[in-house]
């Protein structure tokens, strides 16, 4: 394993060290990629100690603990709930117009609507969090069609205004998951304090989980400009190891974790951090492989296996595989999809 892959793997929490609680995770990475609830939930548990089950996460959603909203490129992430205001206030400006000028036109929107959305949404919230299917009944009892994609595209808008989070989970009709309720930011616990220097503070907090990186890693992963990724590095250069590449690794140790046994072999989500953090995912992943791992045309990301650093395999919840390495053993694929296994039961 090269030194670069493991040092990332300890910064990810995905070597010697894991976080002590789920909070503590979220914390150390700032922003948990999470389009897809499930995996979300399973990098998580995967980065913790002890391996928090599915309802272990569920938990910790249900008593405030952690969140889920749109703070990097219009995608959904995990949260600590108390990280929720910074990474807003960091990232609104950035993504509002891109998120929300493109597609007004497109689904027949006036400018108004997103402030009577608002006050629809505040008013149908207030008096407990609600599924997504019951946030768009009001809005059409309100007088705001929610078809064509409307009424999701609404509800992004007005969680980038600090307005609204994903939060407590119930059953999903399907009966086979969980789905989570919309509910009012008025809600979160105390906030971390925005510091004075921000966005030198976004990139201290993506380089303790994500180093070693690069300042054009961390515009592709927080929407900065490069202009600005670069800004944010210089303020923070003495605190900053740099390798011949030009990665950089904070010095400071990192809080909140316990060390652990590592792992050869670790099974990991969909759209995971550790493959999708960078601009540059050959170091992780074969140039070959990387069309089968994705984003494919739809943006899709499979789930993947990594074996001391590098990603051998993709998988599904059927547990199916998809082998890069042939060396990889029967036995070592059904060790690794245990976890998964574990992790839901």
């Amino acid at each position: 394993m090269t030194d670069v892959l493991q040092r990332r793997l300890e910064s990810h929490l995905l070597g010697r060290v894991q976080g002590a609680s789920l909070v503590d995770t979220a914390r150390h990475m700032m922003a948990t990629q999470a389009q897809e609830l499930w995996g979300g939930k399973f990098a998580l548990s995967a980065r913790t100690a002890g391996a928090p089950t599915a309802a272990d996460v569920d938990a910790a959603f249900d008593r405030g603990d952690l969140v889920r909203t749109w703070p990097f490129r219009g995608t959904l992430h995990v949260l600590a709930a108390t990280d929720v205001e910074f990474a807003l206030t960091v990232a609104r400006d950035r993504i509002v117009s891109r998120t929300t000028a493109p597609h007004r036109e497109r689904l027949g929107l006036e400018n108004d609507d997103y402030s009577r959305a608002e006050r629809i949404v505040r008013g149908a919230l207030a008096a407990g969090p609600l599924t997504r299917a019951e946030v768009f009944d009001a809005m059409l009892a309100g007088g705001l069609d929610p078809a064509g994609n409307r009424g999701t595209h609404l509800i992004v808008a007005i969680a980038l205004r600090g307005v609204v989070h994903w939060g407590p989970t119930v059953d999903h009709v399907s009966g086979s998951a969980t789905q989570q309720l919309l509910r009012l930011n008025d809600e979160l616990p105390a906030q971390t304090p925005v510091p004075e220097h921000r966005d030198a503070e976004m990139y201290r907090r993506y380089l303790r989980g994500h180093a070693p990186a690069t300042p054009e890693d961390f515009a592709w992963w927080s929407g900065f400009t490069l202009t600005q990724a670069r800004a944010a590095a210089a303020e923070i250069a003495d605190e900053v190891d740099v390798d011949d590449a030009g990665r950089q690794t904070l010095r400071e140790p990192a809080v909140g974790v316990v060390a652990v046994v590592p792992r050869s072999e670790q099974l990991l989500a969909s759209f995971d951090e550790y493959y999708m953090s960078y601009r540059d995912r050959t170091l992780t992943c074969a140039p070959e492989f990387i069309s089968t791992v994705g984003p494919s045309k739809n943006g899709r990301v499979e789930p993947i296996l990594v074996r001391d650093g590098v990603v051998v395999a993709t998988w599904k919840r059927d547990r199916t595989m998809v082998v890069f390495d042939e060396t990889l053993t029967a036995g070592e694929r059904e060790a690794a999809l245990a976890s998964y296994r574990e992790h839901i039961a």
